[in-house]
Parts: C-alpha cells; sequence; structure tokens
C-alpha cells in the first residue's frame, strides 16, 4: 500500500534523488496507451526537476510538449516513490543541454513500500470471478470494443497491491504492458463486486500453445485506510493460504488514479 510523505520529507526525498542522479521511469499517455520512459535526475530549480532526455525502450519518439502531465516513478532504498507533476516550456538544465527535460516540483510524494507480500495463491475451485476493461472502473460502458466490453480473466493470486490473472488469447491481444484497466472482482459470499483501477505490469504467454496469458496487474489509488483496501485485505483474509513465491510483485508503477 502506499504512504504520503509530509512536505519537509518531500524536499529530502527529491534533494537525495537529484544528487545521487537517481534513475527513474516517466510514464506517459501516448496513443491511447500507457508509454514507460527512461531517464534520470539531473538536478534541481526552486520550482522544478530537471530530468536527461528521456528514452523509450521501443525506440518510438515520444514528444514531451509544456504542460503535458507525466508520472514520475524512482527507487529510495527498497522503497518506489511515486508523483504525478508536469512538462514545463525548454530550458537549459544545470549542465547547460537543451535536451534536458524540465518539470514541475512535485507537491505530493507517494511511498509503496517493499514487504513481504501478503500474497494469496487462489484455488481452481474458488468462486472468486475477475472482469476488466480498458479504462478505468467508471467507464466500462465507454470501452471501445463493444462486442466484448469487459474480459473475463480466472485469479491465480491476490494480494493488496494487485493480482495475477489466467486470460484467454484473445483478450491478451489487445492489453499492453502499461495498460489502464478497470477491474472488477466477484466474490460468491459477497453482495456486491469491488469494482478497481488498475495498470497491466507483465504478460506471459502461458499454455503449450500460447492460447492464453498470465497478466499482472497492480492496483491504483488504493491507500491504506481506503474502504477498498480493507476490502481487499477482507477477501485475501476469507483466501489465506500458501504464498506464492514465483508470483512477480505487483507494486504500481503510476503514481494517481486517474488519467491525466
Amino acid at each position: 500500500m502506499a504512504e504520503s510523505l509530509e512536505s519537509q520529507r518531500i524536499v529530502h526525498v527529491l534533494q537525495r534523488a537529484v544528487h545521487a542522479g537517481e534513475a527513474l521511469v516517466i510514464t506517459v499517455r501516448q496513443d491511447d496507451r500507457w508509454v514507460n520512459l527512461a531517464s534520470r535526475f539531473t538536478g534541481e530549480g526552486a520550482d522544478c526537476l530537471f530530468l536527461a532526455a528521456p528514452t523509450a525502450a521501443s525506440g518510438e519518439s515520444v514528444p514531451l510538449l509544456p504542460g503535458r502531465s507525466v508520472f514520475l516513478t524512482f527507487r529510495e532504498g527498497a522503497d518506489k516513490i511515486q508523483a504525478h507533476s508536469t512538462v514545463l516550456p525548454a530550458g537549459f538544465g544545470p549542465s547547460g543541454q537543451t535536451e534536458e527535460l524540465a518539470v514541475q516540483r512535485p507537491v505530493r510524494l507517494r511511498r509503496f513500500r517493499r514487504r513481504a507480500a501478503r500474497r494469496v495463491n487462489v484455488p481452481d475451485d474458488t468462486l472468486l470471478s475477475a472482469w476488466f476493461w480498458l479504462g478505468d472502473r467508471q467507464t466500462q460502458d465507454e470501452c471501445p470494443y463493444p462486442e466484448c466490453p469487459a474480459w473475463p480473466g480466472r485469479v491465480l493470486d491476490l494480494s493488496p497491491g494487485g493480482l495475477r490473472l489466467l486470460i484467454d488469447q484473445d483478450a491478451a491481444a489487445i492489453l499492453e504492458v502499461g495498460d489502464r484497466v478497470g477491474l472488477e472482482l466477484q466474490a460468491h459470499a459477497d453482495p456486491a463486486p469491488l469494482r478497481l483501477d488498475a495498470q497491466s505490469r507483465h504478460i506471459q504467454p502461458s499454455g503449450a500453445s500460447g492460447e492464453s496469458a498470465v497478466v499482472g496487474f497492480c492496483f491504483v489509488g488504493v491507500d491504506e485506510g481506503d474502504p477498498l483496501c480493507g476490502a481487499i485485505e477482507r477477501l485475501i483474509t476469507r483466501m489465506e493460504g500458501p504464498v506464492a513465491d514465483s508470483a512477480p510483485p505487483a507494486e504500481c508503477a503510476v503514481a494517481a488514479a486517474g488519467t491525466p
């Protein structure tokens, strides 16, 4: 789960990241999907941060024009720090290079603590259904695939930070790493489903001929003290079982719920 940092702590965390030249990931919306760009801290000003020219692993060009919303993710020790920011007009950074990216200094940071995840395997016979759709939890009716607005999946394991779903090949074909989705979980004993925002973190082919895929989703915007957090914890408690040691961690890489 995430915790928000106080103002004094924000100053310290950002100063440390800048002085260490910490690597970071810039996440931005591009053509109806999320793209991650690699960068690092190069300096800071009174109201801004300077970042090295971002690069995409795919080599594609992603214009970061002034006013564009971005999400920043970097590490402090074993924890992840995430924030929302805005691209500022181009100018000379501390190294004198115009290609450095200037972004507004974040006023809110969120820490995702890396801890022993309370992750439970979900047996095949457990009555826990899951559906996902592109967008967020409030836009199911606006899904761009009217012939199948929501895609089903079997929950393999569940933790307070996310879950893994086994989905079929057709569903995997519409999904890319970094996509934001709405997610619905319905337990047999619960009168109403849980609806959450989530982001796909990894997609791995499954089955002898790749007829299915395992997708790791992290929950977005679920903080400690949030009613959704309590509902997820109670669901895990009912299914408490062997820890899925082989499951990849499902920490989230996006700083805030909602689309920029």
